[in-house]
């Protein structure tokens, strides 16, 4: 995604482009840098730069659909530092049916043969030379929260496997995002929990926050006019109609600046929030 520096002049560059260009360009995944994203963002460099630290400190985002995990995690996976040391797996994307150990292990660089582990033992023994031979820091796992709707049992397990990473000899930080089950389950072991700095996303409400958020996003926006979506009717156009929740505020301005662009209007206003949900992708 482009960083904040390239969409401070995104609008200038294109805003003398063709209709189908604009559109095009309003359609494209950007990042808009806030405090909540932020403080996260902040943390996990801080503990990347931790050395052996026992326990490892850890993290995990908890947030329902929509809530902005899917683009706090690519923008991870594009612009941290130290990028190199971290491992990123995603539990939706599993087409080999491994178990949730064997994932984690694979993603970690250590070759898979059948009955390496058991039960009782599932980590093998040079798993600490793939970690320390390729320095890796953390692992990323998104989708966590799929790891803990097995049985007790296999969530047990699941949960067993990562705390015993994040101790000696392998001092891993989990960096895990996923649904509130995520944060449920850590409660169970609170040995557990203690380990995991908890950031939950939430919806968006009417403040300061929400209105800056919404003045970086206009000044990414092709448009020839100015349309101050931090203002009161606007904003509050844009919360109702998306609920708070961070997928459909983005969608609901996108889907407002094509209509600008259409309606040769060249600005968002309520009108244009409307018309642009109702609409949505089926614009002429």
């Amino acid at each position: 995604m482009p960083s904040e520096v390239a969409i401070k002049s995104r609008r200038e560059r294109y805003v003398s482009a063709s209709d189908e260009e604009r559109i095009e360009i309003i359609n494209r995944d950007i990042w808009i840098t806030c405090p909540r994203h932020q403080v996260i963002i902040k943390t996990i460099q801080n503990i990347l730069h931790l050395k052996d630290v026992e326990p490892a400190p850890c993290v995990l985002v908890c947030g329902e659909g929509g809530f902005g995990k899917t683009a706090l995690l690519a923008h991870l996976q594009s612009e941290m530092e130290m990028l190199a040391k971290v491992k990123f797996m995603s539990l939706a994307n599993n087409p080999g049916m491994l178990k949730f150990n064997e994932l984690v292990l694979s993603v970690l660089g250590v070759p898979m043969h059948p009955g390496r582990s058991s039960p009782r033992n599932m980590i093998p023994a040079d798993l600490v030379k793939y970690v320390r031979n390729n320095n890796i820091k953390a692992l990323i796992i998104d989708e966590f929260h799929t790891s803990l709707t097995a049985t007790r049992l296999e969530q047990e397990k699941n949960l067993s496997f990562i705390k015993a990473l994040s101790g000696a000899p392998y001092f891993l930080s989990i960096i895990a995002l996923g649904t509130s089950i995520a944060k449920n389950a850590l409660s169970v072991d609170q040995q557990l929990s203690r380990r995991y700095e908890i950031f939950e996303l939430k919806k968006w409400k009417l403040d300061d926050e929400f209105r800056n958020f919404l003045a970086s996003w206009e000044n990414a926006l092709p448009l020839k006019q100015d349309s101050n979506l931090y203002r009161d009717d606007i904003a509050r156009a844009l919360l109702g109609r998306s609920e708070g929740v961070m997928d459909f505020v983005v969608k609901g301005i996108k889907w407002a600046a094509i209509q600008a662009v259409l309606t040769k209007e060249e600005k968002i206003t309520p009108s244009l929030i409307e018309l642009g949900y109702e609409t949505r992708y089926g614009y002429q």
